[in-house]
């Protein structure tokens, strides 16, 4: 990383591990603005666009992280949520859930923070030649550049930076089975943390912002024991 880049916003309550994290951090190139509290940290978030949150999923003064996760989620903000909880599947799902990059389960190594935190920031880049470039499918506008979808409503509906590699991913494949482990090494790339059920959670946020049916989708379907196929032919 260098000097003129964005900070990370590590929102931790715990000041020794947000210290040891810090100091890691900035070992390896990175600014880092530390927050103890919700609105600390939603405060700076008015200010500054970070290049990357770092939030611990339960804090003192919490509103519920599902708020803050909306905000970052509208936003492209890339994120990845922290848990002390040994519940570490349902736990990771929940992180999918809400729209994180990656979950990490405490305990971890400040070095394993970095590692991910480069592979979140490497993944959330988006290629020069996508710059300004959008698709067409069914009555639907994807804008890369813009990380959001606009409905045959007109209704313009944010997506995170992994629903976004997942649907460029789908839509570059269109009527084509594209499997999970394809999906998985387009969207987490070598993480080898990464789960299969991760892919099933990510279609099911973006099917409900595509307002598809869970029971019967027309743009999204299940190819059971092969993947996902993308219906809709694409246009640009």
């Amino acid at each position: 990383m260098f000097g003129g880049d964005p900070p990370v916003f590590l929102l931790e309550d715990d000041s020794d591990l947000a210290a040891s994290l810090t100091r890691a951090l900035k070992a390896h190139g990175f600014s880092v603005e530390w927050f103890e509290l919700y609105r600390q940290f939603e405060g700076r978030l008015a200010q500054l666009r970070p290049l990357i949150c770092v939030i611990d999923a339960c804090l003192p003064d919490q509103r519920g992280v599902e708020t803050v996760m909306r905000r970052l989620s509208k936003g492209g903000v890339p994120t990845i949520l922290i848990s002390g909880v040994y519940t570490e599947l349902p736990d990771r799902v929940l992180g999918l859930e809400l729209g994180a990059d990656d979950f990490m389960l405490k305990p971890f190594s400040p070095r394993e923070l970095v590692a991910r935190i480069n592979a979140v920031v490497r993944r959330s880049a988006r290629p020069a030649e996508d710059i300004a470039s959008k698709v067409r499918f069914a009555g639907w506008t994807f804008r890369f550049e813009t990380l959001t979808l606009t409905a045959p409503d007109c209704e313009e509906i944010p997506l995170s930076a992994s629903e976004a590699r997942l649907l460029r991913c789908l839509t570059m494949n269109a009527q084509r089975v594209v499997s999970r482990d394809q999906l998985l090494d387009q969207i987490c790339g070598s993480d080898v943390s990464a789960f299969d059920r991760s892919i099933d959670v990510r279609i099911s946020r973006l099917r409900t912002k595509l307002r598809e049916s869970s029971r019967n989708p027309k743009i999204i379907k299940t190819v059971y024991g092969a993947g996902y196929l993308f219906v809709p032919t694409v246009t640009n």
